[in-house]
């Protein structure tokens, strides 16, 4: 399959950067990022040919501006399907997935994903909601869909939802997902007496923790002329 991809957000709307949902330390733009980041060798690896067409921080006039570009990527794409990867909030809980009609080649595959999502999170299934209305099924030809994974809002999902996992209940309504000792991982560990999950990886047998890590213990994380530049968020 031809499959466009896309990080929700990620872009400027009059000179403001739209970071999407919000609640420190969870940035949707950022969560948004490192899913397709993950996705995309996912899906590449069970033979499908994969397009990011997310215009990362890229100026625009408007939100639909921006919708415009991504949808009219995928269908220069010729994608079979588009998939704009997002995080909700509004004080709920669960995993849904939005499309444009239940007709839509997107609808069953949107039942596939939340199935798996709810199998690797344990959260509610909130359902495939007919949303015609929605910019990124809309104004596409392909068939597409608007994927909710968890709530930034609720602590709940946050600690149940992780990119990893997000990115794997995709792939799964794709293929069979290969794992790879280098790749990405969930990994328990014991912070200042709390237990959480960090993403990390297995390499030779050793757990690493990435410093995608630090985002959580109150720092920034960037990349410049190929360095990682770590600062405190004040």
């Amino acid at each position: 399959m031809r499959i466009a991809v896309s990080a929700g957000h990620n872009v400027y709307i009059n000179n403001v950067f739209d970071p999407g949902a919000v609640r420190y330390p969870y940035v949707e733009a950022d969560l948004n990022k490192e899913t397709v980041k993950l996705l995309i060798p996912m899906l590449e690896r069970q033979g499908h040919t994969v397009l990011d067409v997310t215009p990362y921080n890229q100026h625009f006039k408007s939100s639909r501006e921006h919708h415009v570009v991504r949808c009219n990527k995928a269908d220069e794409f010729k994608a079979d399907i588009f998939i704009d990867v997002h995080h909700n909030a509004g004080g709920g809980t669960g995993s849904e997935i939005l499309v444009y009609s239940t007709k839509s080649p997107s609808y069953e595959r949107a039942r596939k994903i939340l199935n798996h999502l709810h199998g690797a999170t344990g959260l509610r299934n909130r359902g495939v909601l007919v949303k015609p209305a929605f910019w990124s099924v809309s104004l596409c030809k392909a068939p597409a869909m608007i994927t909710e994974g968890g709530f930034v809002d609720s602590n709940i999902d946050m600690k149940a939802l992780t990119p990893l996992k997000y990115a794997e209940s995709i792939a799964k309504a794709f293929g069979p997902v290969e794992r790879r000792e280098d790749q990405l991982r969930t990994i328990s560990m014991n912070l200042h007496g709390t237990d959480i999950d960090a993403e990390g990886m297995m390499l030779n047998g050793t757990n690493y923790i990435p410093v995608r890590f630090l985002e959580n213990m109150g720092y920034e994380v960037d990349w410049k002329d190929g360095k990682v530049v770590i600062n405190y968020r004040r």
